[in-house]
């Protein structure tokens, strides 16, 4: 299957793309970005990081393949004979965009499971998914429309993932948990078990949420979680 890969992150698109070729038996043939502007990009700011090795587009091209950078991206895809797409875009609106384009359009919205990741029986896994490496996926666990669960993360049995979420490296959702749609659980923060967070809900870092809230919009911090400034 001849694929292209929506977003150019080096977290993201950079790491997906070294093993989504295995994983699904697929070869890039293309990056997105789904705008007729590309952004400006500060070279010496990409570089200025911990490590030396890091990629960003340059010249029309990213990690050696070509990119389409264009708000007609889908109909120079299907002209370019592409069969599916990963949305690798780490901006939950702009992921349900691509979505509602993609659903309109012959050309399928795939998951990305890391061959490391743990999926239990009667676990739905919806359209545009991304399970990185090492993440667990309960038994009977619903996780929702293009929803990112990131490295080492878990998700128990009966919890359920709103679309287009994502759930940061090793965050742990007990099982039984709503975690409303556009909601961000942040690296290492847990959820207990039967508790619901709404939609546009934010969990910080190494937050620990033991109680149901109803606002949506809050940020959850501290252990046991509250919301910020309260």
């Amino acid at each position: 299957m001849r694929i292209a890969i929506v977003g150019w992150e080096e977290g993201l698109a950079g790491q997906v793309s070294t093993w989504i070729e295995t994983a699904m038996q697929c070869s890039i043939e293309y990056y997105v970005h789904p705008n007729d502007v590309f952004p400006i990009i500060s070279a010496k700011d990409a570089l200025a990081r911990p490590a030396k090795k890091f990629s960003f587009p340059f010249n029309g091209m990213y990690l050696d393949l070509p990119m389409i950078i264009s708000k007609d991206w889908l109909k120079r895809l299907a002209e370019l004979k592409i069969e599916g797409v990963v949305c690798c875009l780490s901006n939950s609106q702009e992921r349900e965009s691509i979505f509602r384009e993609l659903v309109k359009s012959d050309i399928a919205l795939l998951t990305a499971v890391h061959p490391s990741a743990q999926v239990l029986g009667g676990a739905e896994i919806k359209p545009g998914c991304i399970l990185e490496p090492n993440t667990y996926v309960g038994y009977r666990a619903e996780i929702g429309v293009c929803t990112h669960v990131k490295v080492g993360s878990q998700v128990d049995h009966h919890s359920v993932v709103g679309d287009f979420s994502e759930i940061g490296p090793g965050a742990l959702i007990a099982g039984n948990v709503l975690v409303g749609e556009h909601s961000k659980i942040h690296l290492g923060s847990t959820i207990i078990n039967r508790v619901s967070v709404p939609r546009n809900t934010t969990v910080g870092a190494g937050a620990n949420v033991v109680k149901t809230y109803q606002d949506e919009g809050l940020t959850l911090i501290g252990n046991p979680a509250k919301p910020m400034n309260e």
